[in-house]
């Protein structure tokens, strides 16, 4: 069996992960109410069920119920905040993001965290702004962030080239690029 130095950079990081207790996967496709980052946070509730998500989205339930809407228990709903506004810019955004971190942070707090977004290509500008967010914002959680794109996707003027470029600059951001795999692999 032959294996490529990217396929053997990746392997590494898979069986690293392979024991994280909290996984956390989906699709970056675009930030709206019914998919990309809300159906991930809903597959998340899901998946925790109960105690551990009630206990990891704190007082925020009603924030993100307003992104993820049919969550039992995070629909109190915010009377002054339109879902719109929170896909949007402003105050509304910047607690819809908080309150993402937020609850990440109190997952990573009890297990760590691994968080894999697929399909990079597909996202739109909201979808990215959040994912920049987290990357920039975390820390010292034990949160890992694997994302995925196929670089045959993107043309010449795409937008993820310029958003990629940016999040590479942080020092937390290890960027691996697989080729297509070959009969042997």
């Amino acid at each position: 069996l032959k294996l490529s130095l990217e396929t053997l950079d990746l392997l590494r990081v898979v069986r690293f992960f392979q024991s994280v207790p909290i996984f956390v996967a989906g699709f970056a496709g675009p930030f709206d109410l019914e998919g990309g980052i809300a159906e991930v946070l809903r597959d998340l509730a899901r998946r925790l069920g109960g105690d551990r998500i009630t206990e990891a989205v704190g007082r925020d339930a009603s924030i993100l119920g307003r992104i993820a809407p049919g969550v039992a228990g995070w629909d109190v709903g915010l009377p002054d905040t339109d879902p719109d506004d929170l896909l949007g810019s402003g105050v509304a955004r910047r607690r819809l993001l908080d309150a993402m971190l937020a609850m990440f942070g109190r997952l990573a707090r009890r297990a760590p965290v691994l968080l894999i977004l697929e399909d990079l290509h597909w996202a739109d500008a909201a979808s990215l702004h959040t994912i920049a967010f987290l990357i920039r914002s975390l820390r010292e959680e034990r949160i890992g962030l694997l994302l995925t794109f196929r670089s045959d996707e993107l043309h010449r003027r795409h937008p993820l080239h310029g958003w990629l470029g940016e999040v590479e600059r942080a020092a937390t951001v290890e960027r691996i690029d697989l080729g297509p795999f070959d009969p042997d692999e």
